[in-house]
């Protein structure tokens, strides 16, 4: 048999108000893969089959925030300007910046090839087992970093040379250029059962183990080489563990149900504002409808709850300077995620 798949393996998005208190560190990160998946099987006897095929994925990511301009301009009075902090000067140049903020926004993309294998076993007429491999993706993300710096403020005669040349040199800092990004999406397998119990009622049962230790940190470099951003995420391998079961009313309905847990890879200490995220329990609900033998209807809906999630976090290395509280701010304190899906198919056999 031969197939092709269209689909979207992975893919998320955070987003905050423009003004929250850790604008500094995110507002909006998105990323968006699309995946065209050609596939083969072979049914090597009455039992057993096996499925090969090879994934062309294309990656998106968007990541914005804003930099604290003020903080940039200190930073640049002290190093190389040698103004000493706490001095009549610096602290007329604070009085005289004081809340100025650049927007700064990466876009880059990338595409990449993996492949993927399975293996199907039906025990008897009633019990089957799955396995399945599906390779990591390595992307070397390409595409531009952008600053919207803010206008000088007026400033007393005698500082406006001074806060004009630190301003120079900070715009040459939060400058427009090209970047780049290498990561690696991670392997995934997994095992599932499927047993028939009886005419009514069937058992699934699921493990799955995705690699997403691959992912230690985000960096982003210039095109000329220099660093722009360094997020540390350290990000640890994590398991997945399903039971579910299905109800058979009567020839057109099938109800379904089932429990998951779901490991995250955020491990506590590394724990940012672009991925807050923290071990799952999964509730799962729907029913299939068969209106004939070619055509059906599957609806779904799950209720994720989520770990409480604690974060002190200050936030990333940027152009090259370590994590700051005066640059980023710090944001310390915990998530409350709650999460619905709700999905829908139609199937049609011809």
């Amino acid at each position: 048999t031969v197939g092709v798949g269209l689909n979207a393996p992975f893919g998320l998005v955070t987003e905050y108000d423009s003004n929250w208190i850790g604008r500094f560190q995110a507002i909006k990160s998105e990323i968006k893969t699309y995946n065209v998946n050609p596939a083969v099987s072979w049914k090597v006897t009455d039992a057993i089959a096996i499925g090969l095929g090879a994934s062309y994925q294309h990656l998106e990511g968007t990541f914005t925030s804003q930099v604290n301009y003020s903080a940039a301009l200190l930073s640049a009075a002290v190093d190389p300007g040698g103004i000493a902090p706490g001095s009549p000067t610096f602290n007329a140049i604070a009085a005289a910046t004081p809340g100025l903020v650049s927007g700064a926004s990466v876009e880059g993309s990338d595409s990449a090839w993996g492949w993927n294998l399975g293996v199907l076993i039906d025990i008897d007429p009633s019990n089957r087992i799955g396995a399945h491999y599906r390779s990591g993706f390595s992307y070397t993300l390409s595409g531009d970093v952008s600053f919207t710096n803010p206008a000088l403020p007026a400033v007393p005669p005698p500082l406006a040379p001074v806060v004009g040349a630190l301003a120079s040199g900070v715009n040459s800092k939060l400058s427009n250029s090209g970047v780049t990004s290498k990561i690696k999406l991670p392997e995934i397998v997994n095992v599932s059962y499927f047993g028939r119990l009886d005419r009514q009622w069937d058992l699934m049962a699921d493990v799955q183990y995705t690699g997403w230790g691959s992912i230690q940190n985000l960096t982003f470099t210039r095109s000329d080489g220099s660093p722009l951003q360094t997020t540390a995420l350290n990000f640890k391998d994590a398991w997945r563990f399903a039971v579910g079961a299905n109800y058979r009313y009567n020839d057109q309905w099938l109800l379904r149900g089932g429990l998951a847990y779901d490991q995250s890879p955020v491990q506590d200490a590394n724990r940012t504002s672009r991925l807050p995220d923290a071990d799952r329990t999964w509730l799962a609900l729907g029913f299939k409808y068969t209106a004939n033998p070619k055509l059906w209807f599957d609806v779904g809906a799950a209720y994720i709850w989520v770990a409480g999630a604690s974060i002190n976090d200050m936030g990333s290395t940027n152009l090259g300077i370590p994590p700051s509280v005066a640059q980023n701010g710090l944001i310390n304190g915990s998530y409350n995620n709650n999460v619905v899906v709700l999905s829908g198919q139609l199937t049609w056999a011809f």
